[in-house]
């Protein structure tokens, strides 16, 4: 929690710094608390109505909070704002699948697969790409995933994206348990609150992943996908 304790200090001292009111929201949504992390962004977009990531996470927010239009709306014209900022890319994708826009998805992830080497990014890149059926573009990109060390930061919960893709859910929480246990990575449980990770829901490992990583409290555990507003 030292994100959110660093966020709320620097509030403090300036409550109309939007890039820490933008920790605060990143670090609700980083433990599944996606209404704290909505109230969050729309104080960001309030100070800085075009600070693009700001809008991009405001957006998924949304999404998971059930207003789907809006939060796609926000997403879109986040990334439209600075289309060459790479943090947004991810939230971008998971904000289209989260509704179902699959093929969408999937043409943006084609044309930022080689603009990174960052594996949280180039696994959400192959999960977007395998639900729009652009199957052979995943292959390779899920590929570079499984070529990368095991200690670069992000790989293992790159590979828990790539490989849940493509229908591999018992490697998918190999790589999930490999990231939460913190080898040289991290857990970020917001993104796990999505519907399109409800199937994973009924598996017991997961659950009892979430209870080792203290998450059997959180959104996570029974996802959000009857939420509505």
């Amino acid at each position: 929690m030292g994100g959110r304790r660093e966020a709320t200090r620097a509030i403090a001292l300036d409550s109309l710094n939007p890039i820490a009111h933008w920790q605060l929201g990143f670090s609700a949504v980083n433990y599944g608390n996606v209404a704290a992390a909505q109230r969050a962004f729309e104080r960001v977009q309030a100070l800085d109505p075009m600070f693009a990531t700001g809008l991009i996470y405001l957006g998924i927010s949304e999404v998971l909070n059930g207003q789907r239009e809006q939060g796609v709306r926000h997403a879109v014209l986040g990334y439209e704002l600075a289309p060459s900022v790479l943090s947004g890319q991810g939230m971008l994708l998971l904000t289209l699948l989260s509704t179902g826009d699959n093929a969408r998805a999937a043409d943006y992830a084609a044309r930022f697969a080689e603009r990174t080497d960052d594996p949280l990014r180039i696994g959400m890149m192959a999960l977007a790409m395998r639900r729009g059926g652009k199957v052979a573009l995943a292959a390779g990109i899920e590929q570079r995933l499984e070529d990368t060390p095991n200690d670069v930061r992000g790989v293992w919960y790159g590979r828990f994206l790539s490989r849940f893709g493509r229908g591999d859910i018992s490697g998918a929480l190999d790589a999930m348990e490999r990231a939460g246990a913190g080898d040289g990575d991290l857990l970020y449980a917001g993104v796990l609150v999505s519907p399109l990770f409800d199937a994973l829901r009924t598996q017991p490992r997961f659950q009892a992943a979430l209870v080792r990583f203290h998450l059997e409290n959180s959104p996570v555990r029974t996802g959000l996908s009857t939420r509505t507003r």
